[in-house]
């Protein structure tokens, strides 16, 4: 019955949480599938260097700065 009196924006919600469970259940059973077959070791982790990741961390930090900034100039 409550699948009946949802609106659209309700059953759209439902149905996407159904899909993200449904996706965790198939990564779960993949994977147990996957230890059981013995598949070889995954590849070595390759980090990022401490620069590049600062300064991908410096930029979001200066394009929230700005989006905030712009939005409280733009006001009227």
């Amino acid at each position: 019955m409550a699948w009946q009196v949802m609106t659209g924006q309700e059953r759209a919600i439902v149905i996407t949480f159904a899909l993200l469970v449904l996706g965790l259940v198939a990564a779960v059973v993949v994977g147990a599938v996957r230890r059981r077959r013995g598949v070889e070791a995954p590849p070595p982790v390759r980090f990022v260097p401490h620069w590049q990741l600062m300064g991908m961390l410096l930029l979001t930090v200066l394009g929230i700065v700005v989006a905030l900034v712009m939005s409280f100039l733009t006001r009227r």
